[in-house]
C-alpha cells in the first residue's frame, strides 16, 4: 500500500515530462521566425536535451522498475525527436535565408537522424543515468556518518 503514492508519483512525473517536451518542442518548431539557423537548431534541441536530462535523472532515482523503464524510454524519445526535428529545423532556416549556398540544399543530416538518431539518445541517457548513480553514491560515501566510538570503561 505504501509503494502505490510513490509509484503514482513517478509516473506522473514522467507523463509530465513528455507532455512539457512535446510542448516545448512543438512551439519551438512551428515558429514562423527564427533569425538564425543555429538558434533554431539550440532552441529545439535543448528542450529535447533537458527533458531527456531531467527524465533520465528520474529513471536513475526511482525505485521501481517500471517507472525506470518508462522514464528511460521518456528520455531517448525526447532527446531523438529534439535532435531531429532540431536538424530538420536548421536547413529549413538555412534554406530560407537569402543567398543560401549550395550546402543547404543537401539535407541528408535529419534522415539520417531518424534512421540513427536512437544511438546518440540511448548514449546520453546512460551516461547520464551512470553519472547519477555515482553521485548518489559519492554522496552517501561521504555523508555516512560514523558510530561513536563505545565508552571506555575502567575498572
Amino acid at each position: 500500500m505504501r509503494k502505490a503514492p510513490s509509484l503514482l508519483a513517478g509516473l506522473a512525473i514522467v507523463l509530465l515530462l513528455a507532455v512539457v517536451a512535446s510542448l516545448g518542442i512543438g512551439f519551438a518548431f512551428f515558429q514562423s521566425y527564427v533569425p538564425d539557423r543555429h538558434l533554431a537548431f539550440w532552441t529545439i534541441f535543448g528542450v529535447g536535451l533537458a527533458v531527456g536530462t531531467v527524465s533520465s535523472v528520474h529513471a536513475a532515482s526511482s525505485r521501481f522498475l517500471f517507472v525506470r523503464l518508462c522514464a528511460m524510454c521518456v528520455g531517448v524519445l525526447c532527446f531523438w525527436v529534439g535532435l531531429l526535428f532540431a536538424s530538420d529545423k536548421f536547413y529549413r532556416v538555412w534554406q530560407a535565408s537569402p543567398n543560401a549556398s549550395d550546402e543547404a540544399y543537401s539535407d541528408s543530416a535529419p534522415a539520417g537522424v531518424l534512421v540513427l538518431g536512437w544511438l546518440p539518445a540511448i548514449v546520453f541517457v546512460t551516461v547520464v543515468i551512470l553519472l547519477t548513480f555515482c553521485a548518489r553514491w559519492l554522496l552517501r560515501a561521504f555523508t555516512r556518518k560514523t558510530p561513536p566510538a563505545p565508552p571506555v570503561i575502567d575498572s
